[in-house]
């Protein structure tokens, strides 16, 4: 708890680690997606025209997207193609941490776990010949919730 007049600064988004089955993968440039959202049934009641009732209904959640720039491994393309080409093979799911990270003391401060994510989406790199930037990959997955910690 902060005692009155002590300053509390916010955290930056910019030190991030992604964990896939408890492996860190530090290579991500940019993590977006952590939302969820509660769907709500609108009911109208009869001769009560001040308002509206809205009933919660289900949970849902937002796809994790990951970017990082390209390099030599391609184990999300592999994995990506798992999940397209399974020709009768099993889904490979696998958990999914995002971190924050203090820069301080580099202890982790929360945690965002995607439960049994699998990839929806892989897209490579744009080229471009007038540019000298990054060749950057990116990956979106599906997943079956999210756990805090």
């Amino acid at each position: 708890m902060a005692r009155t007049g002590e300053r509390i600064d916010p955290y930056g988004v910019f030190h991030f680690k992604i964990d896939i089955d408890g492996v860190t993968v530090a290579s991500f440039s940019e993590c977006s997606g952590l939302e969820m959202q509660v769907k709500y049934d609108e009911v109208r009641e009869g001769g009560n025209n001040e308002f509206v009732h809205r009933l919660p209904g289900r949970l849902e959640y937002g796809n994790l997207a990951l970017k990082r720039g390209y390099a030599e491994s391609n184990e999300f393309f592999k994995w990506c193609l798992t999940a397209l080409n399974r020709q009768g093979r099993a889904l490979k799911r696998r958990d999914v941490t995002v971190t924050l990270v203090n820069t301080n003391d580099r202890s982790s401060i929360f945690s965002w776990t995607f439960v049994d994510a699998y990839p929806v989406k892989w897209s490579g790199p744009s080229f471009r010949s007038g540019e000298s930037s990054i060749a950057i990959e990116s990956l979106e997955l599906a997943h079956r919730g999210l756990q805090i910690s």
